[in-house]
């Protein structure tokens, strides 16, 4: 029975035998997801995802996929992972928030709907997790560069303390020199001191 409206949605979605009608489309996919129809709450989540005869809302758009990815509809655990893939923004202020990026979360979902055998979530899965390598690596890289950078700026700022106190003791030298000498000139009486 539900089948049924999931269908009578794609009709009025595409148009097929009846008047194009988003918004009726958006009631079947919603009388069919309510009625326990996976393929209902995927369809219902694209058009939240797309803002086809209602708002656009990433947020419902992630609710719906969900509720459909949990009851095995591996296509929209696929669009889950798209979702937190890209991440989305609210298209305007006040408007519902949207889906931050979380690649961890993109590659659980793409990983479920490939485990499903959806052979393009298995290739974003290796993609996605290879990038994930190389990032690393590049962060590892970064850090080491950084704390070398800390360990040349260090070691720099000990030798120019130890030239300056070299510098430094030479013109004390210097100093106690010159006045040494302009001291054995003067017959200077120092006994009271």
């Amino acid at each position: 029975e539900m089948y049924g409206c999931t269908n009578l949605g794609v009709m009025y979605k595409g148009g097929t035998g009846v008047v194009k009608d988003a918004a009726q489309a958006v009631a079947y996919y919603r009388q069919a997801c309510e009625g326990g129809h996976m393929r209902g709450c995927r369809l219902l989540g694209l058009m939240h995802e797309w803002g086809e005869g209602v708002a656009k809302d990433a947020a419902e758009a992630v609710a719906d996929y969900s509720q459909a990815c949990e009851g095995g509809d591996k296509s929209a655990c696929y669009n889950l992972g798209y979702m937190y893939e890209k991440g989305s923004e609210a298209p305007e202020e006040g408007a519902p928030a949207g889906v931050a990026k979380d690649a961890a979360q993109a590659v659980a979902y793409y990983r479920q709907a490939c485990e499903g055998g959806l052979k393009g979530a298995c290739d974003k899965v290796e993609i996605m997790e290879k990038e994930s390598s190389a990032e690393k690596r590049r962060a590892a890289r970064q850090e080491r560069i950084r704390r070398r950078r800390e360990e040349l700026r260090a070691r720099e700022a000990e030798e120019t303390m130890e030239e300056l106190a070299e510098e430094l003791a030479e013109e004390l030298e210097a100093a106690a020199e010159e006045l040494g000498k302009a001291l054995e000139g003067l017959d200077l009486d120092l006994a009271p001191f």
